[in-house]
């Protein structure tokens, strides 16, 4: 009788054994897909990036309805005060304080960001601190920065915007992002 139960005994514990490994392997291999779905997903993002990069920049050419500023087309100014004076990193920039930078109302500015830029106000400014935080993470010094603290540097007020944009904008989350960082250059002329 002992050695019925033993063996019974036995036989369940391996057969538990055995449904716990094919339980924990599953797990793995469902975790393992995640993943190559998420590097697949980021891949992509990179390839995609110089195409979007010229979406995204500002045209040379004005439209031929929007006034020109001192001779200048405002696209020229606003282009000036985004990418060399980087305007976009102070976190309480607004339509009408741009458009005072500009020299011109909110009204035009603000149909000079539609027309040409092909986006809102907000998605203008965003996508420029979103570049700013990719090459602050790829740079040697992004690695001292903690993203609360890089949300901050490029001018967004709250951690959840910077995320939501982030994820907007490369359809990648900050973290995942920085623990997965591609090669040094990948961003250049962002």
């Amino acid at each position: 009788m002992q050695t019925t139960e033993r063996i019974h005994f036995q036989q369940t514990v391996i057969v538990s054994l055995l449904i716990f490994l094919m339980v924990l392997s599953i797990i793995f291999l469902v975790a393992l897909r995640q993943r190559h779905l998420k590097l697949v997903a980021y891949r992509s993002i990179i390839d995609q990036w110089p195409r979007l990069q010229e979406k995204n920049k500002s045209p040379d050419q004005k439209s031929p309805d929007l006034p020109a500023i001192g001779g200048i087309p405002m696209a020229e100014k606003l282009k000036t005060l985004m990418e060399q004076e980087k305007v976009f990193l102070q976190p309480g920039i607004t339509l009408e304080k741009l458009s005072m930078m500009v020299g011109t109302n909110s009204t035009y500015l603000s149909q000079c960001i539609n027309q040409q830029m092909h986006c809102n106000f907000n998605d203008y400014i965003n996508r420029f601190r979103i570049r700013e935080a990719c090459q602050i993470m790829q740079s040697q010094d992004g690695k001292a920065f903690s993203l609360d603290q890089l949300s901050l540097n490029v001018g967004f007020t709250s951690r959840s915007a910077f995320y939501n944009a982030f994820k907007k904008f490369t359809g990648l989350t900050p973290s995942w992002f920085s623990k997965n960082l591609p090669a040094p250059g990948t961003f250049r002329n962002t």
